[in-house]
């Protein structure tokens, strides 16, 4: 009998390259086909703090597979990425871009599966973000039950800001600009909060900003590693630096933050002295189901709510500088810290590792 009749599905293989990598409060054991698959998800979570939710830190299995078929074929003028489908369906969940290219989750057993075709590998960053980095937020997030977020998070001193608003509202330009001055970064795009404890993790590793405003970059400290970092295309076309800041002169949130602020950003721009105006917890609660339509039918979001709403939540419209943005929030951290109702005692930080460790 040939080997391929004993194992026609090739559940009985392992990828031959694995490492194990922490990320967002958990262990992912990576396998994988080949050493390029292995070192694109590197890329996604290696040299990162390890962050911490609980007294256990799950583990989780990721299987990234080298697509078999030999003839990638584009439709029309499109290439993989350009098109995704969000599939579910008999305890999976999953994307796909096509047939060669997918990523399948699988929350109860804690494991996904994802297959990238040689023809993806020429857009890593499709590759990375639709596909591997989609399968571990998504694992992680159904398998802990943490709330997901679209939104940035800077913080303090183990005090975190959780950053809201609507696309082109300036939220990763706040980010890039509290980070340069001295804040610590914990995320730019996507927050993953435990609903308990209100303490929030994600991957921080790249910052997206856009070319086309490059122009107000160059007075940021650390303004020459973002001009020369790679450009990628986002799906929209927008071309955007991605500045990798594990090699960055910034500072990775050591652990996980307890959120002690919400601040939704707004376009419209206010006088530096007036930029800043409380927000009642109802106004909170309708912006958070607003903005996330998709976290608001998750189990975790009732208490996540509750929760959220007790914290001192402000709107923030744009200065005559983008500094003033920042000052702002730097008002914020000064004041006492407000402390939610059912805190979650937090371990030691482990030690920083170097950021400028290569992946």
């Amino acid at each position: 009998m040939k080997g391929d009749d004993r194992d026609p599905f090739g559940e009985r293989c392992c990828g031959p390259h694995r490492q194990q990598f922490h990320a967002l409060g958990a262990i992912l054991a990576i396998e994988a086909d080949n050493a390029r698959l292995l070192a694109l998800a590197a890329e996604s979570f290696g040299a990162l703090p390890r962050h911490r939710l609980g007294a256990r830190t799950p583990r989780y299995t990721l299987r990234l597979r080298a697509a078999a078929i030999a003839g990638d074929q584009c439709v029309g003028n499109q290439s993989p990425g350009d098109r995704a489908q969000l599939i579910s369906g008999a305890g999976i969940v999953g994307q796909m871009l096509d047939g060669d290219n997918y990523a399948l989750v699988s929350p109860r057993l804690g494991s996904a599966l994802v297959s990238i075709s040689p023809e993806l590998l020429k857009r890593p960053y499709i590759a990375r973000y639709d596909l591997i980095e989609f399968a571990a937020y998504t694992l992680v997030t159904r398998s802990a039950g943490l709330v997901p977020l679209h939104g940035a998070c800077v913080g303090l001193e183990g005090r975190g800001a959780l950053v809201l608003g609507d696309t082109g509202a300036g939220k990763s330009t706040l980010c890039m600009r509290a980070v340069a001055g001295g804040f610590d970064f914990l995320a730019e795009d996507a927050v993953f909060v435990t609903p308990s404890s209100l303490h929030a993790t994600g991957l921080p590793t790249f910052m997206h900003l856009r070319c086309d405003g490059s122009a107000a970059l160059h007075d940021l400290r650390g303004s020459v590693a973002v001009l020369r970092a790679p450009i990628i295309r986002r799906r929209s076309g927008v071309h955007k630096f991605e500045l990798d800041m594990r090699r960055s002169p910034y500072r990775l949130a050591p652990q996980a933050l307890g959120l002690s602020h919400v601040v939704i950003l707004r376009k419209e721009h206010a006088a530096p002295t007036r930029a800043l105006r409380t927000l009642a917890p109802e106004q909170v609660r309708r912006e958070l189901t607003r903005t996330q339509p998709y976290t608001a039918g998750l189990p975790g979001w009732p208490a996540f709510l509750r929760r959220i709403t007790n914290l001192p939540a402000y709107e923030l419209r744009r200065g005559e500088h983008p500094e003033d943005s920042v000052s702002a929030l730097k008002r914020l951290f000064e004041r006492s810290p407000a402390r939610c109702r059912h805190p979650m005692p937090m371990p030691p930080p482990s030690p920083r590792r170097s950021q400028g460790a290569r992946t």
